[in-house]
């Protein structure tokens, strides 16, 4: 299931990321670390380096613009620091 929803979260907007690292973040293990590193190169690079929008996401569609995508993308990348662990770590 969460290697359908990394498939899917490609290119697709902020929440669909944030949905899957706080999934991940449950399963944990190896695809709980395929998913950070994925989050790392499809989230973090895409980040804005420099100028006027340094720091956010283009939207990628999603409703509400650049403020949405980048506070949705800011929650994916932090989701293991705001949200703690229902079942134990394998």
């Amino acid at each position: 299931a969460l290697e359908q929803l990394m498939s899917e979260a490609r290119s697709r907007d902020g929440e669909t990321w944030f949905v899957a690292a706080a999934l991940g973040l449950q399963i944990g293990g190896e695809p709980w670390k395929g998913l950070q590193e994925a989050l790392r190169r499809e989230v973090l690079d895409t980040q804005q380096p420099g100028g006027v929008f340094h720091g956010s996401w283009d939207p990628r569609g999603a409703p509400g613009g650049r403020v949405v995508e980048t506070s949705w993308n800011a929650l994916a990348l932090e989701v293991y620091f705001r949200y703690a662990r229902v079942f134990p770590a394998r």
